[in-house]
């Protein structure tokens, strides 16, 4: 799998659980393009996945870690889809956002696009982190060590499904 994750060419797009993954991301795929920003709301992606794809790092694997910071419209959802475009498949990282009345709302608009769109795929995080404190930082949100590895190896099974 390490061999196969190395040769894989992957957009990564997400608010600051995807920064602090970053690392863990680009040294299991060292083709990995990260745009990570703390603070990164879904109504910001379209124009972030408009810019990636206008310069060139826009890979036909699409890595989207959005909804800790807050739910997104379904318009919003449809127009991050939009902007990746056809042609594209897109992974979409469910929100561990415990303490957060947004983080149902996020998980069942990741789902509902999976459902609506072939391309998108449901990369579970809630499910596979539920019954893993262990895996966080104080917050509860934010990774620790061994949380970077978990969120990076359940990416990387995703992508080479």
């Amino acid at each position: 799998e390490l061999k196969r994750a190395a040769k894989l060419k992957v957009t990564a797009v997400g608010d600051s659980v995807m920064a602090d993954a970053s690392d863990s991301l680009q040294q299991v795929m060292p083709h990995a393009y990260v745009e990570a920003k703390v603070g990164r709301q879904g109504s910001d992606a379209p124009a972030v996945i408009k810019d990636l794809k206008a310069n060139g790092h826009l890979n036909k694997n699409v890595v989207l870690n959005l909804g800790t910071n807050g739910a997104m419209t379904g318009d919003t959802v449809n127009e991050i889809i939009d902007a990746i475009g056809k042609g594209h498949q897109i992974y979409w990282v469910t929100a561990h956002v415990p303490t957060k009345a947004w983080e149902r709302t996020v998980n069942r608009q990741i789902k509902q696009a999976a459902r609506k769109h072939s391309n998108v795929h449901v990369v579970d995080w809630h499910a596979q982190s539920a019954a893993h404190q262990d895996w966080f930082a104080g917050d509860n949100v934010h990774m620790n060590e061994k949380g970077n590895v978990q969120f990076t190896r359940l990416i990387v099974k995703s992508l080479l499904k």
